[in-house]
């Protein structure tokens, strides 16, 4: 695992197996990986997000080029200087350059942000305990993206699917702020305390033994069946 901090690209080859069946499983690498790159994210944060309502945040998109067997881990920070400036997301910015370059699976993002349950009810209306992409970078995932919400400065962290986040703004729209929260407690997993994100990587053994019984028609079920086992794994962590 590389030490190195505030790179804004790592890269990784692989080799796979069949269209179905792939040996080759990016979501290894984001359990195995995971505590690295959080840690490279946060570090990118630090030196250069800005915000004119000081709210920090980077993401670090892990994605593929399927034709080139080739993975790489994309860093992007959010740049908004003052009021009324062009709005440039930090999942904008990791998955567009990704999207650029010829990498355009997504197969998860780690989005570092405040925990101030006050300062991200202002940004998004819903108090919830990490800061979720906002409705335009969710766009940019899809379904079976592994979407992880962490700390900036505190060991906590969400992780949901794309499908299941896109559900949520599906369901919560047009809803008032009370039916909102109730809604959002009512779907929502409590956010996993992992100081170190020492469970993270332990969890590695426990997600390949689930994906290793699964039987599927399609690479695209695969993905999502991988996509729903990573989440179910991290938002239960600490009980391995």
């Amino acid at each position: 695992m590389p030490e190195r901090i505030t790179r804004k690209i790592v890269e990784i080859r692989y080799e796979n197996g069949s269209e179905i069946h792939e040996q080759f499983d990016p979501l290894s690498i984001l359990f195995e990986m995971g505590p690295f790159l959080i840690k490279n994210a946060r570090a990118i944060r630090e030196k250069y997000a800005t915000s004119y309502r000081n709210v920090l945040v980077s993401a670090s998109a892990l994605v593929r080029n399927t034709q080139e067997q080739k993975m790489r881990a994309y860093v992007g920070f959010n740049n908004t200087p003052y009021q009324g400036a062009q709005k440039h997301c930090a999942e904008m910015k990791s998955f567009g350059q990704a999207d650029h370059d010829g990498y355009r699976r997504h197969d998860a993002v780690i989005v570092v942000g405040p925990t101030d349950t006050n300062m991200i009810e202002g940004i998004t209306g819903i108090a919830t305990p990490t800061l979720y992409p906002c409705d335009s970078c969710l766009d940019l995932l899809d379904d079976a993206t592994v979407v992880v919400t962490v700390g900036a400065e505190e060991d906590v962290y969400e992780a949901h699917t794309g499908a299941e986040l896109r559900h949520q703004r599906y369901v919560l729209q047009g809803a008032t702020k009370r039916k909102r929260q109730e809604l959002l407690a009512n779907q929502s997993a409590e956010a996993i305390h992992d100081p170190n994100f020492i469970h993270w990587t332990g969890g590695r053994a426990v997600y390949e033994t689930l994906v290793s019984h699964f039987d599927v028609n399609s690479l695209e079920d695969l993905r999502l069946a991988r996509a729903e086992a990573a989440v179910a794994v991290l938002q239960d962590i600490t009980n391995f």
